[in-house]
């Protein structure tokens, strides 16, 4: 239809038609020709745009596109223009009757985000026909382009301005501002009946320097747990270590006051006990800082040649001295000064603790030939370095070393032709066989030595290196070859088994002729039985020396006698029962017509206890009974005030009286420093035969799994931490989870507020006039200063705060020319009086509680003086709409919190069980018990199935109720 009215239009249009006509011309059509032709138009193309007639009577040369193609395209645009324009409302203003109506009509509008503000006029009906003298009215807008009104200001003070235009300049980029500057100009237009005579303008106030330390904004969310961390231990420490809960368990603290002490004495004690520990920390924290510790100086010397490096400049004599960093004391050449005086502080702290702490102080001995002299001590009484003073390996602070009558200090290389050592450690090269390192050291091996340590016994080698007892053997065997005269020997049983160890002491003892063997042990066995001498060290120092005999009689309790009872048998009479009768029913004695008289000969032991230690106090009295175990009684005899003659009666007494005492032997003995070992081939002693059958098998399983479950039993019966670990704390997690998730978080509601410089107390304002010529701008300044003042309460007494007021035209500073001062006087006459609004923005409110004031006073000033100023004023409100989408939202957050903090439960109550099972193991295997049950012959397998059994049992116990307790998932 629309291309058929398209071709009528041509028919009606006398123009058109006479226009083609002049194209078909021929002196037309080749003028124009040649003046199109530079634009790559033809009069054919423009005959065939204007062409009326059927489509496929056109040129096929030429574009199909012609006026009708131009005037459908030109429709459709229309068309559709028009259709969108309809979504356009024109109207962007809705009355309500109440606010009610506009708060529902806001909410739904503003699902679509098409709602911008809201304005109530709380004292005005729709039957109003003027406005009352002091006008309040409520401006609300969405919270998200609004500041909010539960707060006026940030909680705490930050330094910067708040000047983000997004965060901080809500009522600006929001709209509030200017809709309120339109309300309020509109109020004192209709009050004053004329144009408002001064506009307004905001300006933000300007803010001094300051340092945006993003870095302290961060850590002044962690610094104080952070610290409350690190002098957590310190002061639990303090309390329960020093004394104060420590001294109150063991009642330490009642009995000091029993004692007279007073309770301010043993606090002054505990405060100073405290803060010597503390000054500890204080004094090296102190040290840190003054670079005593080379590492710090060092690291601090490095630092700042990289800083030199990093400006491009380098390390040079001339900025040593100097510091990259401006204002800084500290430099490159300070460090080093530093780092010299740490080595002269290290010097002189080595060389005290040398000489107060030395490891072998005032030592004089003598070792002679053809003696072992045992050398005895703890560990760090300094045997050993002793014995690599003697062997040459630590030079002696003072003092010197002579062996046979060289000094080791001159004449070193020729002592160690005759010396021979063997060390704690083992010195072989395990890369040969044993012969092969023997051989190397010596090329003639002692005959008895090969055999007893090379040949007597098995050895099993694994990659040419011998077992550790080997190794031992084989490095005691190298220090006896090369004729040595001198052998010391550092430990030389240390980590060898008990045949081993029997060997090396008879090699001792074999060899001991010819030789000065010096060596060190732990054992105090090994030195009674090897040592000719002993000598024991403590602490650097010799304590004693001399020979086992004079030792024990200087240091040992005695002799012990040993007295052995013989055994006799007794002939017993009893009755043996062959019949199936019942021999003895429940609560009678009677005899068994089917029993049989029998003699049996029992054992028993022979002699009187009393008798046998009446003997011995008798001759002896300071004898004591030290032991008693089976046949054998043991007496210590006291070798102080030895009498002979007492010990040689009590001898001849139980020689002569033997039998009659009931006795097959007795011995004297010195006492030992330990018991010897048991001696070498002695049989084993033999298991008696159980008096019970024994199970095996799958039946000694049961058993122990059995045991195993009572023992579980008792256990969670009795521990109160697996009660709280697999009852109480998932239990109170659970329940938490179940109340948390029924809690419905409290919709955030934002209450009206009034927008007034008041609300943030009594602070300081400025006020200036820039023209005070000027009549207009002189009344403003009136209303400000006096009555009604700032705002519109009238308290004389009130000092305005958070912002300022400028008054006056602003003035332009132009070039001084004829043009430019002709251009302003002409525009002179245009420019208005405009009032300035100052605001801090560290108030939230504080912009447009000034533009309120600002208005308030431009109202003031206008009014005819026939008006009482006090009666009129504007007060605006701002309540932004409660339950929108950022609301919404929030909600949907919190719930979503709800549920992680839900979630969160369920996994600390079900971490419990398992983590109480672990704990159950952890203790077991501390405390050994579950060593000492596999020992026992419990298997692994029936251990771990058995309480694997009792934890699968307790968790069913835990989840038997999921149902009675189920609720929706959290995801």
């Amino acid at each position: 239809m629309r291309e058929q009215r398209g071709m009528e239009l041509p028919e009606k249009d006398t123009k058109g038609k006479d226009r083609r006509d002049t194209l078909e011309h021929p002196t037309v059509k080749d003028f124009l020709n040649r003046q199109l032709s530079e634009d790559g138009i033809s009069v054919e193309a423009v005959q065939n745009f204007l062409y009326k007639g059927p489509r496929e009577n056109q040129a096929d040369d030429l574009t199909d596109f012609d006026w009708r193609d131009v005037f459908n395209i030109t429709d459709r645009s229309l068309r559709l223009a028009d259709r969108y324009l309809e979504c356009l409302v024109l109207d962007k203003f809705e009355s309500c009757d109440d606010e009610i109506q506009l708060t529902q009509r806001a909410l739904s509008v503003l699902e679509d985000n098409r709602f911008w503000a809201g304005v109530v006029f709380p004292d005005m009906y729709p039957w109003t026909s003027s406005l009352p003298p002091h006008v309040k009215y409520k401006i609300q807008m969405d919270i998200d382009v609004v500041e909010k009104t539960n707060k006026i200001k940030d909680r705490y003070w930050d330094s910067g301005p708040r000047a983000d235009p997004v965060e901080d300049l809500q009522y600006i980029w929001g709209g509030f501002a200017y809709l309120q500057n339109m309300v309020e100009q509109g109020i004192t237009r209709s009050q004053v009946q004329m144009a408002a005579p001064i506009g307004v303008y905001l300006q933000q106030m300007p803010y001094p320097c300051f340092v945006d330390d993003s870095f302290m904004i961060i850590l002044n969310r962690c610094f104080p747990i952070f610290m409350v961390l690190a002098w957590t231990y310190s002061v639990s420490m303090t309390v329960k270590g020093i004394g104060i809960v420590l001294e109150k368990e063991l009642r330490l603290k009642e009995t000091l006051k029993n004692q007279g002490v007073s309770n301010a004495i043993i606090w002054c004690t505990w405060f100073l006990d405290s803060f010597s520990i503390m000054s500890v920390s204080i004094f090296l924290l102190t040290v840190f800082i003054m670079s005593l510790l080379s590492p710090v100086a060092f690291g601090f010397g490095t630092e700042y040649l990289v800083r030199f490096e990093e400006q491009g400049l380098g390390l040079q004599w001339s900025n040593i001295g100097n510091s990259p960093m401006e204002g800084d004391e500290f430099s490159f050449l300070l460090a080093m000064h530093m780092m010299l005086l740490d080595a002269g502080l290290y010097g002189l702290l080595a060389w005290y603790l040398d000489q107060v702490f030395p490891a072998v102080d005032c030592l004089n001995i003598t070792f002679y030939e053809n003696q072992i002299t045992a050398c005895l001590g703890h560990n760090g009484a300094g045997k050993t370095t002793t014995l690599s003073i003697l062997t040459g390996l630590l030079p002696p602070t003072s003092g010197t070393v002579l062996i046979g009558g060289k000094d080791i200090e001159t004449s070193l290389d020729a002592i160690r032709q005759s010396l021979g050592m063997c060390p704690q450690h083992n010195i072989l090269f395990h890369q040969e066989q044993p012969q092969t390192t023997a051989g190397f050291q010596v090329p003639l091996m002692l005959p008895a030595l090969a055999f007893l340590f090379l040949i007597s016994a098995p050895v099993t080698w694994v990659r040419f290196v011998p077992l550790g007892g080997m190794q031992r053997k084989l490095s005691v065997t190298i220090a006896f070859v090369g004729d040595a005269k001198v052998v010391v020997l550092d430990e030389p049983t240390s980590g060898v088994d008990p045949y081993s160890r029997r060997a090396i002491w008879d090699l001792l003892l074999k060899y001991r002729a010819g030789r000065t063997i010096i060596m060190s042990t732990h054992h105090m066995d090994e030195a009674d039985l090897l040592g000719d001498r002993i000598a024991i060290l403590s602490q650097g120092r010799l304590y004693c020396s001399g020979t086992p005999l004079f030792l024990k009689n200087c240091f040992g309790t005695g002799f012990y006698l040993t007295l052995v009872r013989k055994m006799k048998t007794i002939q017993s009479r009893g009755g043996r029962c062959e019949g199936t009768c019942s021999c003895a029913p429940k609560g009678f004695s009677v005899r068994c017509p089917a029993g049989v008289d029998e003699i049996t000969p029992e054992q028993d032991l022979d002699g009187d206890v009393n008798e046998l230690t009446d003997v011995v106090s008798h001759h002896v009295p300071e004898a004591k009974l030290v032991e008693c175990i089976g046949q054998e009684f043991i007496f210590l005899l006291p070798n102080k005030n030895f009498k002979q003659r007492a010990y040689a009666s009590l001898f001849r007494e139980l020689e002569e009286t033997l039998v009659d005492l009931g006795l097959s032997s007795f011995g004297i003995s010195d006492t030992p420093l330990e018991e010897d070992a048991p001696p070498e081939g002695q049989a084993p002693h033999e298991p008696e035969e159980p008096s019970i059958a024994l199970n095996t098998g799958v039946r000694l399983d049961l058993q122990h799994g059995q045991a195993l479950l009572v023992k579980r039993f008792h256990h969670t019966v009795r521990s109160r931490k697996d009660f709280l670990a697999q009852i109480a704390f998932p239990a109170t997690f659970v329940l938490v989870a179940l109340t948390l998730s029924v809690i419905v978080p409290p919709f955030g509601e934002f209450p009206a507020l009034t927008l007034h410089p008041w609300i943030y107390g009594q602070q300081y304002s400025f006020f200036s006039m820039d023209e005070p010529g000027s009549e207009r701008l002189a009344v403003l300044a009136d209303v400000l200063l006096n009555k009604p003042g700032f705002g519109n309460r009238c308290l004389k007494e009130q000092r305005l705060l958070y912002g300022g007021i400028s008054t006056g035209g602003k003035l332009l500073v132009l070039p001084i020319t004829g043009k430019a001062l002709v251009g302003f006087l002409s525009d002179l006459g245009q420019i208005m009086n405009v009032s300035g609004v100052w605001f801090n923005n560290k108030g939230w409110h504080a912009l447009v509680s000034f533009l309120n004031v600002a208005h308030n006073a431009i109202l003031w000033a206008s009014l005819p003086q026939d008006r009482d100023l006090e009666e009129h004023g504007i007060t605006v409100i701002s309540q932004p709409l409660n339950l929108t989408k950022e609301q919404l939202s929030e909600i949907t957050v919190l719930t979503t919190s709800v549920d992680a903090v839900v979630a969160i439960c369920v996994i600390f109550a079900m971490s419990f069980i398992p983590a109480s099972f672990v704990l159950y193991f952890i203790q077991e295997r501390v405390t050994k018990a579950k060593h000492l049950q596999f020992i026992s012959g419990v298997s692994p397998t029936t251990y771990w199935l058995t309480n694997f059994f009792w934890d699968i049992v307790l968790v069913l116990g835990s989840t038997g109720n999921r149902k009675k307790f189920e609720f929706q998932s959290l995801y």
